[in-house]
């Protein structure tokens, strides 16, 4: 069952009716047969309820409508930084309101997002098509500072603090690894790590030459920041990006929501 707040919900009436209640095996909430995408307190998410701890970009496209919020606008769930959509369609078929639809061609989010401490968590629930090329999912307004799909290979590049940078790279990943799936990178600059998770589990750490270079300056979701080639093709369901490293159970407890919400 899903918490509101800190706070269990064990059952959720309509009138009467007993709509829900605590011994149904879900996250979800649901009115009816209608699930609700989100609960707020004021302007406050409450459901879903991700690791909000040092969460500083938080985009969420589901059941979004232009009604609802401005069809231009990324809306940040953590009021913070909303970011801007450039060139989507907002057609029926551009997935608008089940995940966010890149063409590939022109489609991208801008953004600036700020991160300077001790590391990082990238989180990004996404399906990826299977005909597509190499593309950036994310990237900084440094050349040395992205997220990519390199061929087959999911890469992500850091500068270090000697200056360096330090490409870091999971082989053929894309290769088995098609359609939807939440991706999460952590960098654990104290420790010099980086490690590559799929679907909340650990594949793969990596050690840094040197610890991580933490003024990072994130721009642009789903197109390279310095040159106008590259643009992801596929969904975006969500991004999650933190000034901190998640613990192993964080990136657990994010993913299983992820899970349900998104049928991944």
């Amino acid at each position: 069952m899903a918490n509101i707040g800190d706070k269990k919900i064990t059952h959720i009436y309509q009138g009467n009716n007993l709509i829900l209640e605590d011994n149904q095996e879900t996250k979800d909430i649901k009115i009816g047969d209608k699930k609700i995408d989100f609960v707020f307190q004021g302007n406050k998410v409450l459901y879903p309820n991700p690791i909000n701890h040092n969460l500083v970009v938080w985009y969420d496209f589901k059941g979004l409508s232009d009604g609802i919020f401005n069809k231009d606008i990324a809306n940040d769930l953590t009021n913070k930084s909303n970011g801007s959509l450039k060139n989507f369609s907002y057609s029926n078929g551009s997935g608008y309101s089940n995940g966010l639809l890149f063409d590939g061609i022109d489609d991208y989010i801008s953004t600036f997002v700020n991160i300077d401490g001790f590391g990082a968590t990238f989180s990004f629930s996404i399906d990826v098509e299977s005909n597509t090329g190499s593309f950036y999912i994310m990237s900084g307004e440094s050349i040395y500072v992205f997220i990519r799909k390199n061929g087959n290979n999911l890469d992500i590049s850091l500068l270090n603090n000697l200056g360096k940078q330090e490409l870091f790279s999971l082989s053929n990943f894309f290769l088995n690894n098609i359609g939807k799936q939440s991706i999460t990178i952590l960098i654990d600059a104290t420790n010099k790590k980086v490690k590559f998770y799929k679907n909340g589990g650990l594949l793969k750490t990596f050690e840094m030459s040197s610890d991580a270079k933490m003024n990072i300056k994130i721009d642009k979701i789903g197109r390279s920041s310095l040159n106008s080639g590259y643009f992801y093709k596929g969904k975006i369901y969500s991004v999650k990006i933190y000034d901190k490293p998640l613990s192993d159970e964080e990136i657990l407890h994010n993913y299983n929501l992820e899970k349900e919400r998104w049928n991944l």
